[in-house]
């Protein structure tokens, strides 16, 4: 009964994480809800913390910043898992930076890096310099903010990312901070091959968003 569980827990995981990346938020959250439920029916405390923060990081996604946020402090409090304060620290300054609260935010961000530098994971490296990239341009300091976002796609070049999630969302970035800078050509030039590479990877999200940068610019 329990391994019947615990092969629907991974399914509802794995499916939900890639709900996440082609931006269909409600289902990657009714996803991560119902694996927050087997993790809880099983009693087993780390998978109820992975679904947990997967459930955040898909309301993160989904723009419900104040219950993205529940529950992570403590989360933090209790782990030394280098992966879990990596995602936890992430989600929180993503949460905190969508508030405006950017000092706060740039701390959690600075923490997450720090976890992240013990992971051999190039996705999750690319991904926490473009969130500081990201709190970087909401202050207004552009050039620190291309700087992470270049060095954050030179990450994913050299991992072998090639146009795979996250490299569609950190040109998105890229160019609409260049956008910002008044390189409107080169901006533009940038946000139009993360649109090509979000399409190839069916992420409606950051298609919208290029959509979006497009209609600025």
């Amino acid at each position: 009964m329990d391994g019947d569980r615990l092969n629907s827990y991974s399914d509802l995981t794995a499916e939900g994480n890639l709900y996440v990346r082609h931006g269909d938020f409600r289902r990657a959250i009714d996803n991560f809800e119902r694996a927050v439920r087997l993790a809880e029916d099983l009693q087993d405390a780390a998978l109820h913390v992975k679904a947990l923060l997967n459930l955040s990081t898909a309301r993160l996604a989904a723009g419900q910043i104040k219950e993205a946020e529940k529950g992570l402090r403590a989360i933090l409090l209790k782990t030394q898992d280098p992966q879990t304060v990596f995602v936890t620290s992430s989600n929180l300054a993503s949460a905190l930076r969508r508030q405006g609260r950017l000092d706060r935010a740039l701390l959690y961000a600075r923490r997450a890096m720090r976890a992240c530098e013990s992971l051999n994971n190039v996705s999750w490296r690319a991904t926490c310099h473009n969130l500081l990239g990201n709190i970087y341009m909401n202050m207004s300091y552009l050039d620190d903010a291309v700087a992470e976002y270049r060095f954050a796609l030179e990450l994913g070049e050299k991992g072998g990312l090639g146009t795979s999630y996250p490299v569609d969302y950190i040109k998105e970035n890229l160019g609409y901070c260049l956008l910002l800078k008044k390189r409107y050509r080169q901006g533009v030039a940038i946000i139009l091959e993360a649109q090509q590479i979000a399409r190839r990877n069916g992420n409606t999200r950051c298609l919208a968003e290029c959509h979006q940068d497009l209609c600025f610019a």
